[in-house]
């Protein structure tokens, strides 16, 4: 079963609280007007640390050794408190490394006393030590990034030696100690050269390890630090190969053989038939906030638009800047201009959302 159709099954308030978001979302999307209420899912970097040192990311090398700009524990539940206000449904907690966060138990209680389905992304160094924690606040999803079935390849890509035992270690932990079937463990796999023609092992070896596997397609992205090394690259050369392989990978694996998990050949070989396909719901359905508290409709915007963020919300409120003029020119652009050469995990959403727009539309 898809972990969000589980979530809202067992979380009785969840169903109500998304109709009426995903409506209005859908209302502020086709025709423009003030929102009543927030995006359905936030992305929010709470700190801006990592402890893993990954090859195709520059975000330890840019974000680090900064000081004195993360919010307050109190900042932080501010922002909480704004987002169950305005009828957020999905909060994916990331980073950096969110279990680096002092004050991540606190912010997970809260944001689900406030109403909303909670995800930790992480690199899982440190999950054995934050299982008990991670399920006593309540959190409903955990997503651990884990590339390879192999220690040696895995802990290369993310620079961080004994990460995979970390990380193994940590599923291990959440699922001894939970209660029923939450957190929902989800590992997610970022595709790339050093990988791709070993994901029947990767799943053999993952599959009874946790409650579901993603896979993700690598991509160079300089808004949110994405920078492939070349030896990770996927060429043009590589199609054929890569489709073949890949296309029987599906064949063999039901749960894995979804819309989402379909495209990403085309992903690597033929974007322009994805931005036709697709639309860009961010601005609308999406938002993200990075570690100082700057809103913005994606991150990991890479067309020409200067200053992306809506405003700060230490100054300001949600839905002020959610209804701001610069958001509803933002949400024009996105509608209208260039599209970027972007995956990001909300292509999952995309799926059913486009899918909701057809419902609605024609039945």
């Amino acid at each position: 079963m898809n972990k969000f159709v589980y979530a809202l099954i067992k979380n009785k308030k969840v169903p109500g609280r998304l109709l009426f978001t995903l409506l209005d979302n859908r209302r502020v999307y086709s025709a423009a007007g003030k929102a009543a209420r927030g995006p359905l899912a936030v992305v929010w970097d709470t700190n801006a640390v990592c402890n893993a040192r990954c090859r195709f990311c520059d975000y330890w090398r840019k974000h680090n050794f900064v000081s004195g700009k993360e919010l307050s524990a109190k900042e932080k539940l501010r922002i909480i408190k704004m987002l169950g206000e305005a009828g957020v449904c999905f909060l994916s907690i990331c980073s950096g490394e969110p279990l680096l966060s002092g004050d991540l138990g606190i912010l997970i209680q809260e944001a689900k006393k406030s109403g909303m389905l909670v995800n930790i992304s992480t690199n899982g160094s440190l999950l054995f030590d934050k299982a008990e924690m991670l399920i006593d606040k309540g959190v409903d999803f955990i997503t651990v990034s884990i590339d390879s079935h192999d220690p040696r390849v895995h802990d290369r890509i993310r620079g961080y030696d004994g990460l995979f035992e970390n990380a193994e270690r940590g599923l291990e932990r959440i699922r001894e100690l939970r209660r029923g079937k939450t957190p929902h463990v989800e590992v997610r796999c970022l595709i790339s050269r050093m990988n791709a023609y070993h994901l029947e092992q990767f799943f053999d070896y993952w599959s009874e390890k946790a409650d579901s596997i993603v896979f993700k397609p690598i991509y160079e992205n300089a808004a949110n630090f994405f920078s492939m090394p070349g030896d990770m690259r996927i060429r043009k050369e590589d199609e054929g190969k890569f489709r073949n392989y890949y296309d029987i990978f599906l064949s063999k694996h039901k749960d894995l053989n979804t819309l989402y998990h379909r495209e990403i050949p085309d992903f690597f070989f033929d974007k322009e038939r994805l931005k036709k396909r697709y639309s860009c719901f961010a601005g609308s359905f999406f938002g993200h906030i990075d570690f100082e508290g700057n809103l913005y409709p994606c991150r990991e915007m890479d067309v020409p638009r200067g200053d992306k963020s809506l405003g700060n919300l230490k100054e300001t409120a949600f839905l002020d800047l959610w209804n701001s003029e610069k958001a509803g020119k933002t949400r024009d652009f996105l509608k209208t201009g260039p599209r970027c050469d972007c995956w990001m995990d909300k292509f999952i959403f995309n799926n059913y959302i486009q899918k909701f727009f057809y419902f609605v539309k024609y039945r």
